[in-house]
């Protein structure tokens, strides 16, 4: 007779001897990696399996402790280079047989995150610890020099790397005080003569005063300073503008971003031509180009080989105050016939090609390959204030594609283009409410072709400069209020003597233009949302219009 609990009885005892024989399986602690970004200092460990494993500090000396149960390293620690970074140095050992201990002594007491990540296209199983840098300096706006990572790997297991790919009451209008504009004010710079007109560009060989576009009068006020007006007095005689300092203006930001870095190699193409190293040279030829020219400045989100996850690049773009951020990549495609440069803007209903979807997908998977651990807490305000601030995507997303133009137009001229029009997608790195933003292909790095264009310094420097061109060919025919580039279009002849921030009276008249927000006027002019809705009269829900006429409070 047969006994059929007996049966189940026996087959889940099998189950859990494979399960517990699967949990006891011994790890390999393949390699280590170590890569230093400006706030914080990367281990990776790459591991044959899962592994469970504890992390805990310890004082007197500091060192942080990594005990990872059922596991063998293989890689010698010693051999890490650690030269720049705040790790006194690595040693390992064993504890009760099977766990190893990795000892990590450290030149201070620091924070630290660690997480596993699981197998994707590009790694297997890894163990990850970020060391925190402390009091981690505000963004600086210099370009830095390139470093590599360094890699301890075991003698006898290769390092597994495969191909991915802002209704007031304003004072009368007869008061002194100055009004900021957010659309071009122009007025003449003399009683008896208008603004020269700068010629557009047409090479990338561009001059001071190349790539602009004559700027029409939009109301009839007398220009003090660039964006700085006051209302004309309908009986008072015409009164000569004063001379226009340059001193007074600040620099257009521009944040560089070159795409995935450290972790993540991007595409990577014939010869192992990497994705992540095309990119950043690019990347740094164009923040050189544009902190050479007057009036501009650039940031760059990634300035060595390490990773930055995707909404943190946007979030140092607002942190620098960035006017505009171009993003640049050589991607892959399933088909390697693919090949032609082309720009990208945001696109809030899905991609317009398939060639859109695959690359937003590709792009915005890059937070699995580079390392960011499961779900933070941590941006989960800023992703509520990104829909509080929808409203005004609708003019951040207008000046995205007017830009891209231009910089399609002017990569048109050295490269061949996959479309003859601007893209859109639902790429992560672009959505930022209130900066201007646009993704470079740069070329298909999966297309043998343009991979060996891409692997030259010559043809890298060429799309710098042509990116450069357009971006600013986009300023000077769009200037921004109260930037050097503004009053240089108004006064040819302004000194070169940039200088990277405005000094505005104690008061000011902000005259709304497209795409502004309350909290993107008060940021912008380095005052809080409070105080500006307080001074106006107004509260969270108002709704502000184009033309409209804010009062900012002195900052």
């Amino acid at each position: 007779m047969k006994k059929p609990w007996l049966h189940g009885w026996l087959l889940g005892l099998f189950g859990w001897l494979l399960i517990g024989s699967a949990c006891a399986q011994t790890a390999d602690i393949l390699n280590v990696r170590i890569w230093q970004a400006p706030d914080n200092t990367r281990l990776v460990f790459d591991l044959s399996a899962p592994v469970q494993y504890k992390a805990f500090q310890v004082e007197n000396p500091n060192r942080l402790v990594l005990d990872i149960s059922n596991s063998v390293i293989h890689a010698d620690l010693a051999a890490l280079d650690i030269k720049g970074s705040l790790i006194e140095g690595l040693r390992s050992g064993i504890q009760d047989g099977t766990t190893t201990r990795i000892v990590i002594d450290l030149k201070q007491k620091l924070p630290f995150r660690d997480f596993s990540l699981a197998p994707n296209k590009q790694y297997g199983n890894r163990l990850v610890v970020d060391l925190l840098t402390p009091d981690s300096a505000a963004p600086v706006i210099a370009p830095a020099v390139v470093s590599a990572p360094a890699v301890v790997s075991a003698p006898s297991v290769p390092a597994a790397v495969q191909t991915t790919s802002v209704s007031t009451n304003p004072s009368s209008p007869n008061s002194a005080v100055p009004v900021v504009s957010a659309t071009p004010v122009v007025g003449p710079s003399s009683v008896n003569s208008q603004p020269k007109p700068v010629a557009p560009v047409s090479s990338p060989s561009l001059s001071t005063n190349g790539g602009a576009v004559p700027v029409v009068s939009t109301a009839p006020v007398q220009v003090i300073s660039t964006g700085v007006v006051s209302p004309s007095a309908p009986a008072a005689p015409v009164i000569q503008a004063q001379p226009l300092k340059s001193e007074n203006y600040r620099d257009i930001i521009i944040a560089v971003d070159a795409g995935h870095g450290g972790e993540d190699p991007g595409a990577i193409g014939a010869g192992g031509l990497r994705e992540k190293d095309v990119v950043l040279s690019i990347a740094r030829q164009l923040a050189q180009m544009l902190d050479k020219e007057p009036g501009f400045k650039a940031y760059l989100t990634r300035r060595g080989d390490y990773y930055v996850d995707l909404r943190k690049r946007t979030r140092l773009a607002r942190e620098a105050n960035a006017d505009m951020f171009v993003s640049i990549h050589a991607d892959a495609f399933k088909n390697d016939s693919a090949r032609g440069a082309s720009v990208w803007t945001l696109s809030e209903r899905g991609a317009t090609s398939e060639m859109g979807r695959w690359l937003a997908q590709t792009e915005n998977n890059a937070d699995l390959i580079g390392g960011v651990g499961g779900v933070s807490l941590d941006d989960k305000d800023e992703v509520l204030a990104g829909v509080l601030l929808d409203l005004s995507m609708t003019g951040t997303l207008k000046l995205s594609d007017q830009v891209g133009k231009d910089v399609l137009g002017q990569v048109g001229r050295i490269a061949r283009l996959h479309k003859n029009h601007v893209e859109r997608a639902g790429f992560v790195v672009l959505k930022s409410p209130d900066i201007p933003s646009i993704l470079v292909e740069t070329g298909f790095i999966s297309n043998s072709h343009e991979a060996s264009q891409l692997r030259t310094k010559s043809y890298q420097q060429q799309l710098a400069t042509s990116i450069f061109n357009g971006i600013k060919h986009h300023f000077y025919s769009q200037p921004q209020p109260n930037t050097w580039i503004a009053a240089k279009v108004r006064q040819p002849d302004l000194p070169v003597i940039s200088a990277t921030a405005l000094k505005p009276a104690d008061r000011v008249l902000y005259k709304v233009g497209p795409g502004d927000t309350l909290s993107a006027i008060a940021a912008r002019n380095k005052v809080s949302l409070s105080r500006l809705l307080r001074e106006n009269d107004l509260d969270h829900q108002t709704v502000i219009k184009v033309g409209q006429v804010l009062v900012i409070p002195s900052s």
